[in-house]
């Protein structure tokens, strides 16, 4: 085995693609609707508990990824919540991962005009999304805007994003786990 590089598994590879492809998928209803922000909390902070757990008690290579894992992401999180705290600093703006937050917000922005005689218009407009009324040769057309909720949206996509650094943070540990290890004499 070799220990110089770093190395990543088939398996490990396919899991991250599959997780960042769902976390992709899912951004956007997380981003509209505050009971999706709500469950994607309680599942990242499980899964930073049990990676904890696996970085306490486990042995070897798994105690590294784990500790590895929860450090990493739960590092990340912290210092996202540090700079929300910060008077200095306005919505995280000096992290790259807001910043590519905000390019998807406004990828994600779109209109729909919607005339005010449509059935189920008002249930749309309720939903939270932000609107204005146009009026177009004495027609009324309500313009419904489809924008994200920037804080559903912030806090879903930095879970996401904590989860990606986790999983990254639990290879490098793992990797210098090896090269440690590989590194001490052997007794024959």
């Amino acid at each position: 085995m070799r220990t110089g590089t770093l190395q990543f598994s088939i398996r490990g590879l396919l899991l991250a693609a599959a997780l960042l492809a769902l976390g992709l998928a899912t951004l956007p209803y997380g981003a509209w609707s505050g009971f999706w922000a709500m469950v994607l909390s309680t599942v990242v902070c499980g899964i930073f508990l049990f990676a904890t757990l696996g970085g306490v008690f486990r042995r070897g290579v798994s105690q590294a990824y784990w500790g590895g894992f929860a450090i990493a992401g739960i590092g990340y999180l912290a210092l996202v919540l540090w700079m929300l705290g910060s008077s200095e600093i306005n919505d995280v703006g000096h992290l790259a991962t807001t910043r590519l937050l905000q390019q998807f917000e406004a990828v994600a922005r779109h209109e729909v005009e919607v005339p005010p005689d449509t059935p189920g218009a008002t249930k749309i407009i309720q939903g939270g999304m932000q609107w204005g009324r146009e009026v177009v040769g004495g027609n009324v057309l309500r313009t419904v805007v489809y924008v994200p909720n920037h804080e559903n949206l912030m806090l879903s996509g930095h879970l996401l994003w904590g989860l990606l650094i986790g999983y990254a943070g639990g290879l490098v540990a793992r990797h210098f786990y090896r090269t440690r290890e590989a590194q001490k004499p052997r007794s024959d």
